[in-house]
């Protein structure tokens, strides 16, 4: 992916700060936490839908590895808008939409290995809801970053 326009106007970190500085150690466990949560959600929800313990397994792995997905986006860059660029990195959008359905295909057709059980469309679509909470979730955080003094022009 092409470098964002102001990166050489963003001063080099000091050889004393540490991997975690600005933040990001903060980031890494809010983001642990939202995680967890969003799939525990996901695993309620799929076992209040289908009536299984399966069924909330199979919504909370759906749920965990497609907000996972979701988040590499925001994961992009620390601006607002997540598809700033987005249409340059045609690579990264293949492997996005290949991992979704090759998601798909392991929950349709893993069920035996994966231990996974059919849904149906309003299930995944519930499922799919909840793993989209990933998005207005960081860019809240991207929000709150600014307004606490962090970059400015995002």
């Amino acid at each position: 992916e092409a470098v964002e326009k102001d990166v050489m106007d963003v001063p080099p970190k000091s050889k004393k700060e540490g991997s975690f500085s600005d933040g990001l150690g903060v980031r890494v466990v809010l983001q642990g936490i939202m995680f967890a949560a969003l799939t525990l959600i996901g695993f309620k929800l799929g076992e209040g839908a289908t009536g299984t313990l399966a069924g909330g397994q199979t919504m909370a792995f759906i749920v965990l590895s497609m907000s996972q997905v979701l988040q590499s986006f925001n994961m992009r860059s620390d601006r607002l808008n997540l598809f700033t660029g987005i249409s340059k990195n045609k690579p990264f959008l293949f492997i996005m939409a290949l991992i979704c359905v090759m998601q798909v295909i392991f929950i349709c057709f893993g069920r035996a290995d994966l231990r996974t059980v059919p849904l149906t469309y309003s299930e995944w679509g519930l499922t799919l809801l909840v793993s989209f909470a990933v998005i207005p979730a960081d860019f809240v955080r991207k929000l709150l970053f600014r307004l606490l003094g962090g970059k400015k022009g995002y």
